[in-house]
């Protein structure tokens, strides 16, 4: 199936901060087309990622945060 950059990054938008099991979907969904993103949508997506985490909205569990950590550290 293809998704196209602008989705994964409605999706990404939508699941930041949330506490259901949508993050972890996205999650699993970026890092599988990571490699195909171009770097301009990897790097909105870290720096939201990083951001939410240092203004405490990427969510209250910490599975969660964790979950989101994972993006930050594939390789852009």
């Amino acid at each position: 199936m293809n998704v196209s950059e602008f989705t994964l990054l409605f999706a990404f938008r939508y699941a930041l901060g949330r506490n259901d099991t949508a993050s972890h979907y996205v999650v699993s969904d970026l890092k599988r087309n990571w490699s195909k993103l171009s770097d301009i949508y990897k790097k909105l997506i870290k720096e939201g990622i990083e951001e939410a985490i240092k203004e405490r909205r990427a969510g209250i569990m910490e599975n969660t945060i964790e979950t989101w950590n994972e993006i930050l550290k594939l390789e852009d």
